[in-house]
């Protein structure tokens, strides 16, 4: 390659750099105390009132929703104080109505801090993918949903990832059984038993092992996973932004039961 070659393609990898650089720090923290949780946006979110409707749930809503290239992002906050649904009901509900709207690949159960809900990755009729959580907490149900083409779904995971509860000043819970995580004292609960690994932002990194147990498979993927503690259970390889990992099907600390639904 001559010079003036050399000199072009190490222009276009500073451009690219650049242009990857700038995309990330687009991506920003928006907080809303009143509603008690927080996540990154790649565009300050539009705030909409709307009516919330799933099933028996019919709710007063606000839905947090931002576009960026061809992805779209949304939080859906709906508020059940006046409704006799509890937990189980409501997101069972919520997870219905979201499954009818696409294939469900991925169904499992996740936690943010002490907090158990769903996460689900579906595909719709028009080939895009849908990666969604779903959780309840102090009579709220939130839905997160990131949509986007195949090319860009790692963007829709890395969204679906964001989101964290926060307290009135708009901070993660602090409890005194929490220790300190790799953002520092209070960041979220200590290592646990086949979830080891600093939390961050109140989500737990998988350990090395899930990404081994997923090495060279699909995405929803049935495997095998060794928690660190030594038992061998049965897992599915998840999208996270580090790449695929075996996430138990069920929790090993007691929470609720979940998982991906059976395969017919």
């Amino acid at each position: 390659m001559n010079k003036r070659g050399t000199a072009t393609a190490v222009a276009l990898t500073l451009a690219l750099l650049a242009a990857g650089a700038a995309r990330a720090q687009d991506w920003r923290e928006y907080a809303y105390p009143d509603q008690g949780f927080s996540a990154q946006f790649p565009a300050k979110p539009t705030v909409t009132n709307i009516r919330y409707k799933a099933g028996a749930l019919d709710a007063p809503a606000r839905l947090y929703a931002a576009r960026a290239g061809s992805v779209d992002y949304s939080i859906t906050v709906a508020d059940l104080s006046a409704s006799t649904a509890g937990r189980d009901a409501a997101i069972a509900e919520a997870v219905r109505a979201l499954s009818a709207s696409g294939q469900v690949k991925v169904d499992v159960t996740e936690r943010i801090d002490r907090q158990f809900g769903r996460e689900l990755t579906l595909i719709g009729a028009d080939g895009k993918q849908t990666a969604t959580a779903v959780f309840y907490v102090d009579k709220r149900l939130y839905i997160l949903e990131g949509r986007a083409e195949p090319a860009s779904a790692p963007l829709a995971v890395r969204f679906q990832q964001t989101l964290q509860f926060v307290d009135k000043d708009g901070k993660p819970p602090r409890r005194p059984e929490d220790g300190p995580g790799l953002g520092g004292p209070g960041f979220g609960p200590p290592p646990g038993d086949g979830d080891p690994g600093g939390p961050q932002g109140g989500r737990r990194r998988p350990p090395p092992q899930a990404f081994a147990d997923c090495r060279g498979k699909a995405q929803g993927a049935a495997v095998q996973h060794q928690t660190p503690r030594g038992d061998v259970v049965a897992a599915t390889c998840v999208a996270t932004p580090e790449g695929l990992a075996a996430r138990p099907n069920q929790p090993l600390d007691g929470g609720p039961p979940g998982g991906p639904p059976p395969q017919g």
